[in-house]
């Protein structure tokens, strides 16, 4: 989703996943307590996008966090809870048609329990630490090294492990902006590209 990368680098990574909990909790309460077919399309889109923007963001924050010795297997196992969890949904929803046959808890039950995760990441969200990549290109280089340092170094900002990440960090925010930036119409107006494009 494309709004979602200029979000969360105006606002950092974990407001902008908290606002996409919110909106999918929005999303997630419009459906379990839906009147009318309006109601539970409008929870269908405001879930959608949430779960867009935390699907997008989620894997970028832990990779921005993570130490680079489990940043794979960390970002793999997002995709993987989000099997386990269409799994539980699964079992839940038949639980639901089988033992609260032809009432309106058969449907809503299960609508209503896509709420209960978003909860605790709109509490907790923001007592995690923010990206130190954000915070770098934010100009903000001294929280960027003490939160590397708190996160990979028991807080010490001379670390040679926590010095050497902050290099490459630096290097990479440098590289990007001799790159420049680069517009949507480049994808669509640029032979090369709109053949790149429209191979998928």
């Amino acid at each position: 989703m494309f709004p979602v990368a200029y979000l969360a680098d105006y606002f950092g990574r974990r407001k902008t996943i908290q606002v996409g909990a919110l909106v999918y909790l929005l999303g997630g309460a419009l459906q379990t307590g839906a009147r009318n077919i309006d109601m539970m399309w409008a929870g269908r889109f405001f879930a959608g996008f949430g779960v867009g923007v935390m699907a997008d963001l989620a894997p970028l924050y832990q990779a921005e966090i993570a130490h680079p010795s489990i940043r794979g297997r960390l970002t793999t196992l997002q995709q993987f809870m989000l099997g386990i969890g269409a799994f539980a949904a699964s079992w839940i929803t038949y639980g639901a048609s089988a033992g609260l046959k032809h009432t309106q808890a058969e449907w809503r039950l299960p609508l209503g329990i896509q709420i209960i995760p978003a909860l605790p990441l709109i509490a907790f969200i923001l007592l995690l630490p923010e990206s130190p990549r954000w915070l770098a290109e934010k100009g903000r280089i001294d929280e960027a090294t003490e939160t590397l340092a708190k996160l990979h170094a028991h807080g010490n900002v001379n670390d040679p492990f926590v010095v050497s990440q902050m290099e490459d960090i630096k290097a990479e925010i440098q590289k990007a902006k001799d790159i420049g930036s680069a517009s949507w119409g480049e994808l669509f107006f640029v032979p090369s590209n709109l053949r790149r494009v429209s191979l998928g």
